[in-house]
């Protein structure tokens, strides 16, 4: 499941035109950075904390107060915004 969680990363990453520097760079609560952690919320059984860290979002509480409001709808399918 991690192979395809880091997959995903990447192709987000690649979707918005963002390289793993920039990932770091960005502020925790960057809308890609939160569209990114709801996909691999609704797609994969990654913790927050491995999301959190693999994102660079910070605390893993501070992911799941982002991710959240997003994981109470079903069928969602969280759109890149950049």
């Amino acid at each position: 499941m991690e192979e395809r969680a880091k997959r995903i990363v990447a192709d987000g990453l690649r979707e918005a035109g963002w390289s793993p520097e920039r990932l770091a760079a960005e502020r925790k609560s960057h809308p890609v950075k939160v569209a990114l952690a709801a996909r691999l919320r609704s797609e994969t059984t990654m913790s927050l904390r491995w999301i959190a860290e693999n994102l660079k979002m910070g605390a893993w509480t501070h992911t799941s107060y982002r991710v959240g409001p997003f994981t109470n709808f079903r069928n969602f399918e969280p759109v890149m915004v950049f």
